[in-house]
């Protein structure tokens, strides 16, 4: 190891300290004070997972931090990996608290609730500049006794903007060729990243986007005992599983292809934040096609076996889902017997590293 691989890995050590010290002291002790964000925030941080009219800077984390807690009290997270790479940090983690009030059109359940969270932050002259995340509202639902549902919109409510301009929340058209270059591109600090990620790529290139999900293509860059951890209980396990999963999803999405926007790796571990592109071709969640070219946000964590993926934990960001295709996510309660819904992200964990 180099002099400059040295101060790389102290760097990234010290951002992933730095990252639990602000979720201590601010997410654990609920002080979302703008003196106690600017200790751990730049000046223009920005929070590229807020919508597009969100209020701006850390004025605007402070108010968000606010209105959630009026939801959600006796918050705090729990981290079950945090990866860390050049300036760049991302974190695999779950946010316990107690529904207390409103959410998403629920009322307060007094349930303490798990709610699943990978987020991406990079990092400048020590404090965090860029945040991006995605938290599981399908799981968040079925925590307060829930389900999600996809409600058409009126015409006059429709967004007519062209999706395959959109990238990510918080992103808009004229933003798309302006994410800094080492935000996906954060530079491999071993060789065993390197290796996954060309594992990573190829997987991308043969099976998404070349849209073969044959069992034998997936057993090239899957383990034979695979896990995915976003699966539903009542999937088929392994292989078998992930065929039946993506082929379902590609009735709806047609001609999919994955566009990665930043990587992040450490160890046998990678975490990736993407969009999909597609089009609208068939029904999805009671939305009929519509025809229209979609760009659907996700983010991922990834664990290998010898050059192979072993384990997956993703979640795919289905208010922008919903939004692209014409209708509206919405929650609404579970009726008795009904059993829709899915595992946590992070069930049967294995062996991830904190």
């Amino acid at each position: 190891m180099n002099m400059s691989d040295n101060y790389e890995n102290v760097a990234s050590e010290n951002n992933k300290a730095t990252l639990r010290k602000f979720q201590e002291e601010v997410f654990n002790q609920h002080d979302w004070r703008i003196e106690t964000l600017e200790k751990y925030l730049t000046s223009d941080f920005v929070d590229h997972t807020a919508g597009p009219k969100a209020e701006p800077g850390i004025q605007g984390v402070a108010h968000r931090l606010e209105r959630w807690s009026s939801a959600f009290s006796q918050a705090y997270k729990e981290n079950y990996a945090v990866l860390g790479e050049g300036d760049m940090v991302a974190t695999l983690c779950y946010m316990h608290a107690k529904h207390t009030g409103p959410f998403m059109g629920i009322e307060a359940t007094n349930r303490q609730v798990m709610i699943p969270a990978i987020e991406i932050l990079r990092f400048k002259n020590g404090k965090i500049s860029d945040f991006w995340s995605i938290y599981d509202y399908l799981s968040t639902a079925a925590e307060i006794g829930a389900r999600i549902k996809m409600q058409p919109l009126a015409a006059d409510q429709v967004n007519t903007e062209d999706a395959s301009q959109e990238v990510y929340p918080g992103f808009g058209p004229d933003d798309r060729h302006g994410i800094p270059i080492n935000v996906i591109n954060v530079g491999e600090t071993s060789d065993r990243v390197a290796r996954n990620k060309a594992a990573l790529f190829r997987f991308q290139i043969e099976v998404f986007n070349g849209q073969d999900w044959r069992v034998e293509t997936l057993a090239k860059h899957l383990t034979s005992d695979f896990i995915d951890h976003a699966a539903s209980p009542r999937d088929l396990p392994g292989l078998e599983g992930v065929q039946s999963r993506f082929s379902a999803w590609q009735s709806a999405f047609f001609a999919a292809r994955e566009e990665n926007l930043a990587i992040v790796g450490e160890g046998e571990m990678l975490a990736v934040l993407y969009d999909l592109h597609a089009q609208h071709g068939g029904e999805f969640m009671g939305i009929p096609a519509t025809n229209k070219p979609v760009v659907i946000p996700g983010i991922e964590f990834l664990r290998f076996e010898d050059g192979k993926i072993a384990e997956h934990w993703g979640i795919y960001d289905f208010i922008s889902t919903a939004d692209a295709i014409g209708a509206k996510l919405e929650f609404v309660p579970r009726t008795p017997g009904d059993e829709s819904g899915r595992r946590s992200v992070y069930s049967q964990t294995g062996n991830v590293p904190s």
